[in-house]
């Protein structure tokens, strides 16, 4: 699951880039990412990992637009954790991906 820590690395992302720290950006999307990919949440663990690109090449540019879609990914992940039954609906979800996988 989502460790707590984990929503304070989402605000050590903003300030870094806030300060244009390209190593801190990429410092901790990197460990968002590792969070992410230990729980199965490909989409944040994605989007991490284009931000952690980002700041391994200093493209301080890209930052802004990739660190939205951490932060909507983020958002969407702790909603869907916040619902009581949700390890029913990712087991759900899960079945139903294996039955497409074997289609």
């Amino acid at each position: 699951m989502i460790r707590e820590d984990d929503s304070e690395t989402v605000k050590t992302i903003a300030i870094a880039i806030e300060n244009n720290e390209a190593e801190n950006v990429r410092l901790y999307a990197h460990k968002l990412k590792g969070s992410a990919m230990a729980i199965g949440a490909h989409h944040l663990k994605e989007a991490a990992y284009k931000l952690e690109m980002a700041g391994k090449q200093g493209d301080t540019a890209s930052f802004e637009s990739l660190f939205d879609e951490v932060k909507k990914q983020f958002e969407i992940l702790v909603s869907f954790l916040s619902h009581p039954d949700w390890i029913k609906m990712a087991k759900l979800n899960s079945n139903k991906l294996l039955e497409v996988q074997s289609v």
